[in-house]
């Protein structure tokens, strides 16, 4: 029961001048390059809530990045701490940086105002890049945040996003992010599908020749999404991906870019002592390393696990703090009442 503790109360984006925080915007150099990868998950996966307990069984089917920039509408869905906000805010700056059109923008804000939603690229920007007609990529963060203090800031967020792609929507490609809880698997995708339809191209049939049907594209070279018995669409077939835990060679380097001189050795250590599911997340990691620095040494299980559930239980966004303070006394009753739930329920999470 201990190791579910530790994923309890994960901590909230901090600001980018408040500490390095795995869920907050970086910059560039703050980066750490560790090639991720991820797993395509199925509409069954999606609607289950132990997505990534059961990777931990050996899922082979594993993706680099150059497989989700190809997709048109996708969602990453994973824990807190896995590094969605990072790995998406790298691929803009490598799109653009090769001179294509990519955007990074917040949900939260996007729901509230246009211009100040983009954290990469501006509004005027993205607006040549929709009449120009080519091929631009829109990286959207997160959705449990912008539903965080208002379950209808979604909405409002597709909707204000909406007129500004609309004309362009063949050749836009967005990618979302989601904590695995708060993604709607059928509602979600209807929406994403209603205000944002893609149609997929269809595949050439055996014998097919672009040169005897000529250079223009033809009305049935695209596939609508599929009707059912009624002649309602259903929802276009979004693609989902979760991150991979990282690897022992992806510590290594991590803890290498920290900074710290015995990574080797730590690394070494959580996996002789069978830690790698404490530490497979970067902000897990970043966790066990300030406890490496601190002690001098990886500790046991329970004592690694305590130090992480005390500094999970620390609000890091100030705003959030103040708005709503949360006392350690608190936050350490609702984290012996979900332990008391999980016992009784036999369930990791709520």
């Amino acid at each position: 029961m201990i190791d579910e503790l530790i994923y309890i109360m994960p901590p909230r984006r901090a600001p980018p001048s408040a500490r390095i925080e795995v869920g907050a915007m970086p910059n560039s150099s703050e980066y750490i390059e560790l090639n991720r990868q991820f797993v395509e998950l199925n509409t069954k996966d999606v609607e289950t809530t132990d997505i990534e307990a059961r990777l931990e069984w050996g899922l082979t089917s594993a993706h680099d990045w150059s497989t989700l920039l190809a997709e048109h509408r996708v969602v990453i869905l994973s824990s807190a701490g896995t590094g969605k906000s990072w790995e998406i805010s790298s691929q803009c700056r490598k799109l653009r940086d090769a001179g294509e059109s990519a955007f990074f923008l917040r949900l939260e804000d996007l729901a509230i105002e246009w211009e100040l939603a983009f954290e990469i690229g501006d509004a005027d920007e993205l607006a040549e890049a929709v009449r120009s007609e080519d091929e631009l990529w829109l990286f959207l963060d997160s959705i449990d945040e912008a539903r965080l203090d208002d379950p209808k800031a979604l909405d409002r967020a597709f909707k204000r996003l909406r007129p500004k792609i609309r004309d362009n929507l063949q050749n836009v490609h967005i990618v979302l992010t989601s904590r695995i809880g708060a993604w709607r698997p059928w509602d979600d995708a209807a929406r994403v599908d209603e205000l944002f339809p893609y149609n997929t191209p269809r595949k050439l049939e055996h014998g097919d020749d672009d040169e005897d049907r000529g250079s223009e594209k033809r009305a049935d070279d695209v596939l609508t999404p599929k009707q059912d018995s009624g002649g309602s669409a259903q929802p276009a077939s979004i693609k989902y991906f979760t991150l991979l835990h990282l690897t022992a060679e992806q510590m290594r380097r991590f803890a290498a870019a920290r900074g710290l001189e015995s990574g080797s050795e730590l690394v070494s250590e959580i996996v002789r002592q069978d830690m790698r599911g404490l530490a497979g997340r970067p902000k897990d990691l970043d966790d066990l390393i300030s406890f490496w620095e601190k002690y001098g040494q990886l500790g046991t299980r329970r004592e690694v696990v305590e130090e992480n559930i005390r500094r999970k239980l620390v609000e890091d966004d100030l705003d959030r703090a103040e708005r709503d303070p949360l006392t350690p006394d608190k936050a350490s009753a609702g984290v012996r009442n979900v332990n008391r739930h999980a016992k009784v329920t036999h369930l990791g999470g709520l």
